[in-house]
C-alpha cells in the first residue's frame, strides 16, 4: 500500500510540477537513469534525453573461475534490505519449485523488517537448510561471498539501477531479475537472465523457478554467462562512463561558442 501511494505521488507530480517542467525548459541536456525514464520524459514533457545508468563500475574486474571447478553445488546471492520492496519472498518461494535444490545454497546479505518473516518461511518449506542469512556484513567480507557466487538474483518490484549489478558485474556474477526498471538496460542475454513480468503474482514464481531449473540442467551455463558478464562490465567502467561525460560536456561547449 505504502509504495502504491509513493507511485502515485510520483507519476501524479511528474505530470504537473511546475519546477520539474520549469527545470527542463532550462536544461540544455538531459540524463535519465533508464529507457523507461527516458520515455516517459519524451511522452510526457516532449523532451529528449540521453540514457545512461546513474552509477557504474568504479573497482578493478576479476573472476574467480577456481568456483567452477569441481564443484558440487552453485551458489546464489541477494543482497540488500529485507522489505517488501525487495521481495525476496518470491525467490524463496520459487526455490519451494525447484527440482534439484540440493544443488543450490543461498547467501542472503542483509536485514530488515521482513527477516523473521523470511527465515519462518524457510523453516516451514524445508529450505532453510541450504540458506545462509549474513545480516549485515563488513564490506570484506560481503566481497568474498561474491566472489564465490554463481548468480545474483534481483526480485524487487522497484528499482534504478542498484549498485549490487555493478558489484556483481565487477566479479563476473551474472545476475537474474525481472525485466523491468534499470534492470531491462544493464542485463543481457550474455551477462544475466531476464524474466518477464506476469500478471499474477503465483506466474512470477513459477518464471523464476523455471529460470533456476533450466540452469541447473545445463550447469555450464554458470560460467559461460561469468564470462559474458566479465566482458559487459568493461563498458559500464568508471573510465567509460568518464570519457563519455567529457565528450559530452565538450559538445555542449562548443554549441554554446557558436551561440
Amino acid at each position: 500500500m505504502k509504495l502504491t501511494f509513493r507511485s502515485i505521488v510520483n507519476t501524479f507530480q511528474f505530470h504537473t510540477k511546475r519546477r520539474l517542467k520549469k527545470a527542463l525548459k532550462a536544461t540544455d541536456i538531459l540524463l535519465t537513469a533508464t529507457s523507461e525514464n527516458q520515455r516517459n520524459f519524451k511522452n510526457v514533457h516532449h523532451k529528449d534525453s540521453i540514457w545512461i545508468p546513474e552509477n557504474c563500475i568504479t573497482g578493478n574486474i576479476v573472476l574467480n573461475k577456481s568456483k567452477f571447478i569441481n564443484n558440487g553445488k552453485f551458489n546464489l546471492i541477494v543482497i540488500g534490505r529485507l522489505d517488501s520492496n525487495k521481495n525476496v519472498g518470491i525467490l524463496l518461494e520459487a526455490l519451494t519449485h525447484v527440482k534439484h535444490r540440493e544443488l543450490l545454497h543461498l547467501d542472503i546479505v542483509g536485514d530488515g523488517m521482513l527477516k523473521e518473516k523470511l527465515q519462518q518461511y524457510a523453516i516451514e518449506h524445508d529450505i532453510n537448510n541450504m540458506i545462509t542469512w549474513h545480516g549485515q556484513l563488513p564490506r570484506v567480507e560481503a566481497v568474498k561471498v561474491f566472489n564465490s557466487a554463481h548468480l545474483h538474483v534481483i526480485t524487487s518490484v522497484s528499482e534504478g539501477n542498484p549498485t549490487t549489478i555493478w558489484e556483481a558485474m565487477s566479479y563476473g556474477v551474472p545476475t537474474m531479475s525481472f525485466d523491468h526498471c534499470g534492470m531491462h538496460d544493464t542485463i543481457c542475454d550474455r551477462c544475466g537472465i531476464r524474466i518477464p513480468i506476469a500478471k499474477h503474482y503465483e506466474e512470477c514464481v513459477s518464471a523464476v523457478a523455471i529460470e533456476i531449473n533450466k540452469l541447473l540442467e545445463h550447469p555450464e551455463r554458470f560460467q559461460q554467462l561469468a564470462e559474458g558478464t566479465i566482458e559487459c562490465a568493461y563498458h559500464y567502467k568508471w573510465s567509460e562512463r568518464e570519457r563519455f561525460l567529457n565528450s559530452l560536456y565538450e559538445s555542449l561547449l562548443s554549441k554554446k561558442k557558436v551561440y
